[in-house]
C-alpha cells in the first residue's frame, strides 16, 4: 500500500512508472531470443563446418552464429511495434457510445499532452480496455462494447484516463516490444517461456490504475469499475494463443488466469484513495 507521501506525489503528477525496470524486462526477453537463435543456427552451421573438415568447427563457426543471432534479434526489435497488434480482433467503431468516448478521450489527451489515439472496439464480452502502439507515433485505445454501453460517464472517463496515462508514461512502447517477442515464443511452441516471463508483469495493472488518478476528475470511478469486475463472474476470453500473449495489458487481464485476488488487491488500493 502507498503512504500519504506517495499519494501526494502522484496527485502532483509524479511519474509512477519505473521504466528502467521495463527496459530490463525487454533486454532479458530479447537476450533469451538471441540465445535461442544462436543455438538453432549453430547446429547446422557446425555440421557444415564438420563436413568440410574443420576440426575446430566450434570456434570457427562462432562469429557467424553470433552475427546471425544479433541480426535476427535486431530485426525482431525494430519490427516489434507494428507486429505487436498481430492477433488482435479489434476494429474501429461507430455510434453514439463511440462519439461520447471520443469526446472524453480528446479532453484527456489534451490534458495529458499526447496526440489523440484511434478508438477501437473489441468484440469480447465483459468490461475491458487497453492501449497499444500501432506505430512509434500512432496509438490506439481499445474498449469492449460493455465499456461503452454499461459504464456511466464517470466510470468511462476513469477507464479512458487509465489508458491515456499508460500511453503518456511510455509504458506502451516497452510493452509493444515485449508483446511481439512473447507471441514469437508462443508461435514456436515455447509458451512456457511466455508464462515464465510474466512474473514481472504482476504489478503493471496496479501501477496503470494509479496513473489514472493524475488525469481523471473522478478517481472513485475507476474503483467502481474494478468493483464491477470483482463481482462479475465473467473472465476475459482471448481468442487464440497468439492474442493471449498480450492479455496482461488489459484492464481485466486473462494473462494471470483471471485470478480473483489480483482484482481484489487492485480494488483495495483504489479504495485507499
Amino acid at each position: 500500500m502507498m503512504d500519504m507521501n506517495d499519494r501526494a506525489a502522484i496527485w502532483g503528477g509524479l511519474r509512477i512508472f519505473e521504466l528502467s525496470d521495463k527496459r530490463l524486462q525487454v533486454t532479458r526477453t530479447y537476450g533469451i531470443f538471441a540465445f535461442l537463435v544462436a543455438i538453432v543456427v549453430w547446429i547446422p552451421v557446425a555440421l557444415i563446418y564438420d563436413l568440410l573438415g574443420e576440426r575446430s568447427y566450434f570456434v570457427t563457426s562462432l562469429p557467424l552464429v553470433l552475427g546471425l543471432a544479433v541480426f535476427a534479434t535486431l530485426v525482431a526489435f525494430f519490427l516489434a511495434i507494428p507486429m505487436s497488434t498481430w492477433g488482435l480482433a479489434s476494429s474501429e467503431g461507430v455510434g453514439a457510445g463511440v462519439a461520447r468516448a471520443t469526446i472524453i478521450l480528446q479532453t484527456l489527451c489534451s490534458q495529458g499532452g499526447i496526440d489523440l489515439p484511434d478508438l477501437w472496439i473489441d468484440a469480447a464480452p465483459g468490461i475491458n480496455a487497453t492501449s497499444i502502439l500501432r506505430t512509434k507515433n500512432r496509438a490506439a485505445v481499445i474498449v469492449t462494447h460493455d465499456v461503452l454501453n454499461e459504464l456511466s460517464v464517470i466510470e468511462l472517463e476513469a477507464v479512458l484516463a487509465r489508458e491515456v496515462s499508460r500511453l503518456r508514461s511510455g509504458l506502451a512502447y516497452y510493452d509493444a516490444k515485449l508483446v511481439f517477442m512473447r507471441k514469437i515464443f508462443v508461435l514456436l511452441g515455447l509458451g512456457f517461456l511466455r508464462v515464465g516471463l510474466r512474473q514481472d508483469l504482476y504489478e503493471d495493472p496496479k501501477r496503470i490504475d494509479l496513473g489514472a488518478m493524475v488525469l481523471t476528475r473522478f478517481p472513485p470511478g475507476l474503483a467502481s469499475v474494478l468493483e464491477r469486475l470483482v463481482n462479475d463472474a465473467r473472465r476475459r476470453s482471448v481468442r487464440g494463443r497468439i492474442a493471449a500473449a498480450s492479455s496482461w495489458q488489459w484492464l481485466n487481464p486473462a494473462e494471470f488466469g483471471g485470478e480473483h485476488y489480483l482484482l481484489v488487491d487492485r480494488l483495495d488500493e483504489m479504495k485507499e484513495w
